[in-house]
């Protein structure tokens, strides 16, 4: 089982984000700091207990090993590690807040890249840490994004949200109103 108070002591403070209690639940506000961002920050609720929210474009890698960075130096911005008592695995909810035009793959590098770090952050867990209880995961990858639709009276506004089909090339397209995403409506398939 997923013990997050181990994580949150080996994580520099820098690289995670604090869970605070509003109402009775567990929140988190997903902050865009990129320059000319729209999209400047979404507020996720009823968030598990036991998670764990990762700053992934917090940690640059090191500038030395490869000849450029194009690629591989761009991640998503959240990872949130959690696990229910119900679930076998843990599961990684791969988060990218984006303002303007989507572009697919330069997104799927994103999350691409993402896993690479996580898969490296993993093994550092395992080697020195002696901690194997990220080893067995489930992925889960989810864009969130402004985008401008026209609207209409016909546009039916959808309740809940699955991750089944999710992968670093089609994540769960979400584009957040001014009210919360509650973590419940997001339907996690393990």
């Amino acid at each position: 089982m997923l013990q997050n108070e181990t994580l949150k002591s080996i994580f520099h403070k820098r690289f995670t984000l604090d869970i605070k209690i509003s109402q009775g639940n567990n929140t988190a506000v997903l902050r865009e700091t990129g320059q000319g961002a729209i999209l400047k920050k979404v507020k996720l609720s009823n968030i598990p207990q036991n998670a764990v929210i990762l700053k992934m474009d917090a940690c640059k890698c090191p500038e030395y090993i490869f000849r450029t960075t194009k690629d591989h130096n761009k991640r998503c911005d959240y990872l949130l590690i959690y696990q229910k008592s119900e679930e076998p695995v843990p599961q990684l909810v791969f988060i990218e807040l984006k303002s303007r035009k989507l572009k697919g793959i330069k997104i799927s590098n994103q999350f691409i890249s993402s896993v690479c770090l996580f898969d490296y952050i993993n093994s550092i867990l395992m080697n020195f840490y002696e901690i194997k209880a990220l080893s067995e995961t489930k992925r889960h990858f989810i864009l969130l994004h402004k985008k401008r639709i026209a609207k209409s009276k016909t546009r039916k506004k959808r309740k809940h949200f699955s991750t089944s089909e999710s992968c670093p090339e089609r994540p769960l397209s979400i584009n957040p109103s001014n009210s919360p995403i509650l973590f419940d409506n997001i339907r996690i398939s393990v």
